[in-house]
């Protein structure tokens, strides 16, 4: 077995546990940073075009660890100023095959695949349907599932207040 595979066996190990939560666990170990709102919007046109892009993010930490469980980021398509993506970072230790379910509030649980992982954790990337940004907008709590390796599927809760005068700013 070569070092790197044994190394990331073992970061998985020690990672499990922290993911195997509960969704009460996990909605209250997560926090978000003190005196700042839910979601942060930043711009910059450092980017192939030089086009002036801006994004609205949410990161939720563990409040024990300071351990990100995850990160969402909504943004304009540069090729299709209409359109909507969301990029979600997501924790080691989750099954890969299964994807993710979101949704909002008591909303249609839909699915999206989990396109890849790194260093740093799992990313899916989300086209948000015009539906769906309505949603976004007049909700309460955007809901993210995933299964981890070992456990029960963590649920991890995203608040959207806030998130239509952040995502005001991405047009």
């Amino acid at each position: 077995m070569n070092r790197s595979f044994a190394a990331a066996l073992a970061a998985l190990a020690l990672c499990a546990p922290a993911l195997a939560q509960d969704t009460k666990a996990a909605r209250a170990g997560g926090e978000e940073k003190p005196g700042l709102p839910a979601w942060i919007v930043t711009c910059s046109n450092a980017n192939p075009g030089g086009a002036f892009l801006c994004k609205a993010e949410q990161t939720l930490t563990m409040a024990s660890s300071g351990q990100r469980i995850v990160a969402i980021a909504f943004q304009r398509d540069a090729a299709d100023k209409n359109a909507l993506k969301a990029l979600l970072q997501l924790p080691h230790g989750i099954r890969l095959a299964d994807g993710i379910e979101f949704w909002v509030d008591d909303s249609e649980h839909q699915k999206a695949p989990i396109q890849h992982a790194d260093q740093n954790g799992s990313y899916s990337v989300i086209t948000v349907a015009p539906a769906l940004e309505k949603a976004l907008r007049n909700g309460t709590t955007l809901k993210v599932l995933t299964k981890p390796l070992a456990g029960n599927d963590l649920i991890v809760e995203l608040t959207l207040d806030g998130f239509s005068a952040a995502a005001d700013h991405l047009k």
